[in-house]
């Protein structure tokens, strides 16, 4: 969760005047640095999951 907070911050920071937009980018990059997060936490796991798919 450390890792989130650093990266959202400053990516939330320099947007435009748009509320609506800056929430969406906001919440567009929680999940995409969570996601990363999970995905380098659970490298070694993917070669047993050689088949599935990661969304």
């Amino acid at each position: 969760m450390l890792t989130v907070l650093a990266v959202v911050i400053p990516s939330g920071s320099g947007l435009g005047a748009d509320p609506l937009r800056r929430l969406l980018l906001l919440k567009f990059t929680i999940a995409r640095v969570f996601i990363d997060q999970m995905i380098n936490f659970n490298r070694f796991h993917l070669q047993f999951t050689r088949g599935m798919i990661i969304v």
